[in-house]
């Protein structure tokens, strides 16, 4: 769907009506493979058998990456069958098997079989028994309602890594919270930029820590602790019966405060204070009646901060540069809001509704905000002074496409 766009100057306190921008279209559109992956193979069967435990909770303080299944846990399940073997070809029975990242766990029978039910998606099987740990070579893709069969999973010497969590001041961070990540498929896989979590520790009052046993392989190891970034080692190969020493170093996050005020030096309350990164950290407090606000848990780093009125569109700008356990210093002076109104209609002449009306900020180079039409074409936005570039769209995948620009006469 075609749309419309204008430019408009926005000047403070005043309220200004806008013509008519036209967005063309149809009236109706809305808004709106184991260790030899040559040896797999699916079949269609019925749900044989199923066990859960032993579920493995995310990574640390903060969400884990999700695992790159489906969410359906209906009778249609897929199904993963193989054998748990000695290095020598001798079956392993009473093994645990499980699917990395997942619920999924499984014993083995008495000449080593196994059938683990699992969600759709890509699933890498990791087996152990006492001290002796193996682990797929690689991923393999389930389908709902079938089973991949012939997978072989063969134990070896588990092998663990051990450490120290330790501050950026050299100090030790007890109870730091540190896991083991285990690709499930392909590196370039999505979900598999950290790996799925297979093992986690806890580091003691001295900020050591020890994970076991695990299987060969290649890991991520990470470590997040409250008040501190997250740290972590990515590609460390672990060879059978390895304790390989993997030092972890955490960086405190700093703070960022401020007062914001409107232009004659009057607190203003409940102001939006919002800042992001290039990481996409996103944290956001509001002024309190004296003005002043304060956003904990902020990376060091140069960041950006944005102030704005709690019930208006845009928003102001600053960056400031934080550094481990440091507190940066932001103030913002808010000028007084100006409105926008105006209908949007369709070719016809009938009025659009439900249509989304995007404004974007040409001094600040971002976007400001959005509104939605009523049903007789009508919006209405409290906006900062500024030009405006103001876009209609309606249609299936949101995307404005096209530019027709007009500028407003100022408003004093």
């Amino acid at each position: 769907m075609r749309t419309a766009a204008r430019t408009i100057l926005i000047a403070a306190g005043v309220v200004l009506v806008f013509a008519i921008a036209r967005v063309s279209g149809h009236p109706s559109a809305a808004p709106g493979m184991g260790e030899n992956p040559g040896s797999l193979r699916a079949t269609s069967r019925g749900r044989e058998s199923s066990a859960v435990s032993g579920s493995i909770g995310p990574r640390g303080h903060q969400q884990a990456v999700s695992p790159n299944v489906a969410e359906d846990d209906g009778p249609d399940a897929g199904y993963i069958a193989g054998r748990v073997l000695f290095a020598d070809g001798r079956a392993v029975a009473g093994a645990d098997v499980k699917a990395i990242g997942t619920d999924a766990v499984t014993s083995t029978s008495g000449d080593g079989a196994f059938l683990l039910d699992v969600k759709p998606g890509v699933h890498r099987l990791v087996a152990q028994l006492g001290g002796a740990a193996g682990a797929m070579a690689t991923g393999v893709t389930v389908a709902r309602g079938q089973t991949a069969d012939g997978v072989v999973i063969r134990l070896s010497l588990a092998a663990s890594f051990v450490g120290v969590v330790s501050a950026d001041d050299g100090s030790r961070v007890a109870g730091a919270q540190v896991a083991a990540r285990l690709s499930a498929g392909g590196l370039r896989m999505r979900e598999d930029l950290w790996g799925r979590i297979v093992a986690m520790a806890v580091a003691d009052a001295e900020g050591a820590f020890a994970i076991a046993p695990l299987a060969p392989g290649i890991y991520s190891v990470e470590a997040s602790a409250p008040g501190f970034m997250d740290g972590a080692e990515f590609r460390l190969a672990l060879e059978a019966g390895q304790r390989l020493e993997v030092p972890l170093k955490l960086k405190r996050l700093g703070a960022i405060e401020g007062v914001v005020k409107d232009e004659q030096g009057v607190a203003i309350d409940g102001a939006v204070v919002s800042t992001w990164d290039w990481r996409g950290q996103r944290l956001e407090a509001r002024s309190s009646a004296d003005g002043h606000y304060r956003i904990d848990g902020v990376r060091p780093d140069r960041i950006t901060v944005a102030g704005g009125h709690a019930d208006a569109l845009g928003h102001i700008d600053r960056r400031v540069d934080v550094t481990p356990g440091s507190t940066a210093h932001a103030d913002f002076t808010l000028p007084v809001t100006g409105q926008l109104a105006g209908i949007v209609t369709l070719p016809s002449g009938a009025p659009a509704s439900s249509v989304r009306v995007e404004f974007y900020s040409r001094a600040r180079a971002d976007r400001a905000g959005e509104v939605t039409t009523d049903a007789d074409g009508h919006y209405r936005a409290k906006l900062l002074p500024g030009v405006y570039e103001v876009t209609a769209s309606r249609d299936a995948m949101r995307r404005p496409s096209g530019a027709l620009f007009a500028r407003g006469p100022p408003r004093g």
